[in-house]
């Protein structure tokens, strides 16, 4: 996922993480909630211990909230 902040990729190992990461979509009965589905997202980058938190901050406010 920082490859994709930074404009790069992170070539064909990352796709399953990256589509993980985008499968995570949180819903309710009238549609899609942003704030949860980055609320997941986050708590999701945050199981890997090293990653950085100022990283994985970045990645939620520009992916959090995306709906894929």
């Amino acid at each position: 996922m920082y490859g994709k902040v930074t404009g790069s990729s992170g070539g064909k190992e990352c796709r399953s993480a990256e589509r993980a990461f985008f499968n995570i979509i949180k819903k309710y009965k009238h549609g899609f909630r942003p704030q949860k589905t980055a609320d997941a997202r986050n708590a999701f980058l945050l199981e890997c211990k090293s990653a950085d938190p100022i990283i994985i901050s970045k990645i939620i406010s520009k992916f959090g909230r995306l709906r894929s």
